[in-house]
């Protein structure tokens, strides 16, 4: 049986996940490697690639009732969230007992940590953090859509400018106070999350953004070499340099973009990206512990290690969609139970 092509909006976008989940695989990678070039990879990577999927979800954004995006939210993220904390501390001991591999998490206060979550996971949890922010930041952006409307309107876009100066504000007055699950990053994701969903509301100038996105480059490119650090780390409220570095990674994440749609245009691009753009939360979750499990053992090949890295967690994708039970702990694909069909309908018929 033939399958649908899919639409040419719907394919760069796997394009753009699919490419952007090996980005964060190759950021990482190249944070432990001795490449002569990894320093400045890293570097250039760190400037967009996180708030890149932040924009992308506010690409795909659909407001909903509070009550219903909050239900769907808990199944699609924090599920998997929960999910993959067991299997990947499982995998620790697992290593500890087979490797004799210590880790900082086999302790009372590691435990502790995996609880607090946010900018205390690292390592083989660094990047869990961007689950519980992103799921906070949906909640939050859902509602001052529904009571601001936006994302265009002059109430909306004051909104977010207060609560992204409040970041900037506590982060001066506060620099070292981290966020439980990574809560205070909402302040720096929200402005982010605003940026996607306008890219997909609004009419697009393309003459008019490539202007605006070489004002900004040239002009973080003068900071740059002014000494300053462009650098925007979400995950400890970092905020690199004031609305500069949200606007550096919105046109870097713009150009993606424009590359993405050019690559989707290849016949093999719906082959390749789909699966992995599907694969990506697995991807995402998975291979940090590959990675350092690899580097352990003494393997110090960095594209073998990439390589291991996107593969092994892709063929656990492939198994875990397989059966309702691994779909819904790991891949985010519970289905909404039935008190909250219930409920949804209720609340459908009675607005």
């Amino acid at each position: 049986m033939q399958t649908k092509p899919k639409a040419s909006r719907e394919l760069w976008l796997d394009v753009a996940k699919g490419v952007g989940i090996l980005l964060l695989v190759v950021l990482h990678v190249f944070s432990e490697s001795k490449a002569l070039y990894g320093d400045d990879i890293v570097y250039f990577l760190k400037l967009f690639r996180m708030p890149m999927f932040f924009i992308v979800s506010g690409f795909l954004f659909a407001p909903a009732r509070p009550w219903a995006l909050a239900e769907k939210r808990v199944r699609t993220l924090l599920l998997p969230y929960v999910s993959y904390l067991v299997l990947v501390f499982l995998l620790i001991v697992g290593r500890y007992y087979a490797l004799g591999m210590q880790s900082g998490y086999l302790s009372p206060r590691g435990v502790a940590r995996l609880i607090v979550g946010g900018e205390y996971l690292t390592r083989e949890f660094g990047v869990f953090w961007f689950v519980t922010s992103l799921f906070a930041t949906q909640l939050l952006y859902n509602y001052l859509k529904l009571k601001l409307h936006g994302p265009l309107t002059r109430p909306f876009a004051l909104a977010v400018l207060l609560i992204t100066t409040s970041g900037y504000v506590a982060n001066l007055l506060f620099p070292h106070v981290g966020t439980p699950l990574a809560i205070g990053a909402i302040t720096y994701s929200l402005p982010l999350f605003w940026i996607g969903h306008i890219l997909k509301t609004a009419k697009e100038d393309r003459l008019r953004t490539s202007a605006l996105c070489a004002i900004v480059i040239f002009g973080a490119i003068a900071c740059y070499y002014l000494g300053y650090d462009l650098v925007m780390d979400l995950k400890t409220t970092k905020p690199g340099v004031p609305f500069l570095s949200i606007a550096l990674a919105a046109c870097l994440t713009w150009l993606f973009f424009e590359a993405m749609k050019n690559l989707s245009r290849a016949s093999i691009s719906d082959r390749i990206f789909t699966p992995l753009s599907e694969a990506a939360i697995c991807i995402m979750f998975l291979h940090q512990f590959i990675h350092y499990t690899l580097r352990y053992v003494g393997l110090t090949s960095d594209m073998l290690i990439f390589a291991i890295c996107v593969i092994v967690p892709t063929i656990f994708w492939s198994l875990a969609r397989r059966w309702t039970l691994t779909g819904a702990l790991f891949l985010g694909t519970a289905p909404a139970p039935a008190f909250a069909k219930r409920r949804l309908s209720a609340l459908t018929n009675n607005p």
